[in-house]
């Protein structure tokens, strides 16, 4: 295995691409308890409407399908994978994203039979139609049980106004119908496609032996014969920088009413490399820290005024042809929150706020230190770094290198924005006749 040292940090990780195209990283950490393993494919919600070469036919990725198939997959023709691993000695669980599904095992014992069940569960697929339909039930009461959480509606409803196309606006679940419609053939498909070795990740954190690891593995696949990969071609489509729409509320049965604030901003030039994208990513949720943030001024006016009951939630995600802000909150004053959120835009000056993006700054440095200290964490973090093309180890001399420029930057880019507004109204009493 290829090893690469980070001496700053005091972590080695060892690299290697199997003939099949799996690529394999070992962090060892001596004096761990705990190890972790995750797999994970570049398989998620955004691949919704891209289309698959099966055999001269084009198959259409079905919204949902992503999260589809990780719930059939813990279904395995051994047992239910939960239990299996749970026999081991480990937990594990998964999770389907926009660009990703990741599956994952938390250990202290037999760290060779966790790495095997892992790899076995995933690789392969135990489907029946009438296993199929039985799932389509299942997913589609968690899909209705978050129509029923304001948060996710508020979430959902201002992605819909933001974009007309981009996949982003779907469910990652998708929607009753998308599962309902969802065929054994669209399964099989999409899982000889997107769970090819080529197309995904494995990385083990934790108290081993690269080499032994590395031989684990190689048997492993040694074992097994993969089809060539399905042909994939991403939904093709234009999106314009303008909002979808710029406003929209519906009712629902809250107390207190909760505003969604999106802004939408252009793609990143195709010109810049990773490295600056990615610090420009960084730079975006540091600008959104240092305004919105629970302890800044403009949350502690906001609570004096009554204007909020909770602090405001911010993110912000650069994805396939996206590249968004939301803010989130439960307001009482729906024209006084708005003016205030405006006003604290259009005033923000970097230069005047050095020592707060500093304080910022350190503070991703603590977050970005601390992944490392949980195997799980750590795992979870390297994966996401490669979905992004962002090395993990190089995350703190990002964001050290993130300047006052790079934050008056994003501050422009916040106020020329396209913005959209989502509001849950609470809902009103019915009149007796």
């Amino acid at each position: 295995m290829l090893k690469k040292s980070y001496e700053k940090l005091n972590e080695k990780v060892y690299t290697t691409d199997l003939e099949n195209g799996l690529k394999v990283i070992v962090i060892p950490k001596k004096g761990y308890t705990k190890c972790a393993g995750i797999i994970a494919t570049k398989f998620g919600s955004l691949y919704s409407n891209g289309i698959i070469n099966y055999h001269n036919k084009k198959i259409v990725v079905k919204p949902g399908i992503a999260h589809f198939l990780e719930h059939r997959l813990f279904d395995n023709k051994k047992g239910q994978v939960f239990d299996l691993f749970s026999e081991i000695g480990a937990i594990s669980n998964a999770f389907t994203t926009y660009d990703k599904t990741a599956y994952y095992f938390l250990t202290s014992d037999k760290i060779e039979e966790n790495v095997n069940l892992l790899l076995d569960f995933v690789q392969e697929l135990n489907i029946t139609p009438q296993s199929v339909e039985k799932e389509k039930n299942i997913i589609v009461e968690e899909l209705n049980m978050y129509e029923d959480n304001p948060e996710s509606r508020a979430i959902k409803g201002i992605l819909n106004c933001l974009y007309e196309y981009n996949p982003i606006r779907l469910d990652i679940g998708g929607s009753p119908s998308d599962v309902k419609c969802t065929s054994l053939l669209d399964l099989e498909v999409c899982h000889k496609t997107f769970y090819h070795p080529s197309n995904m990740i494995l990385v083990i954190v934790g108290n081993v032996d690269p080499d032994s690891i590395e031989d684990t593995i190689k048997n492993n696949q040694n074992k097994k014969n993969f089809e060539k990969r399905f042909l994939y071609k991403d939904y093709d489509y234009y999106e314009s920088n303008k909002v979808l729409e710029n406003y929209k509320e519906i009712e629902m049965p809250i107390s207190t009413m909760i505003v969604s604030l999106g802004y939408k901003f252009p793609e990143f030039d195709k010109s810049l490399g990773a490295v600056t994208k990615n610090k420009l990513i960084i730079a975006f949720s540091i600008y959104m820290n240092c305004i919105f943030s629970e302890s800044s001024a403009l949350n502690e006016k906001l609570y004096s005024k009554n204007v909020i009951t909770s602090p405001i939630q911010f993110m912000h995600e650069n994805k396939k042809k996206c590249n968004f802000s939301i803010l989130l909150s439960e307001v009482l004053d729906y024209d006084k929150y708005q003016k205030e959120i405006e006003e604290a835009i259009s005033s923000f000056d970097a230069q005047s706020n050095i020592l707060a993006i500093e304080r910022i700054k350190n503070l991703y440095v603590g977050i970005s230190l601390k992944k490392l200290e949980s195997p799980l964490d750590y795992a979870i973090s390297y994966v996401d770094g490669y979905i992004n093309n962002l090395d993990l180890m190089e995350e703190i001399s990002l964001i050290k290198s993130i300047s006052v420029e790079d934050i008056d930057y994003v501050g422009k880019q916040f106020k020329k924005a396209s913005k959209a507004t989502f509001v849950i109204k609470p809902q009103k009493e019915k009149k007796n006749d």
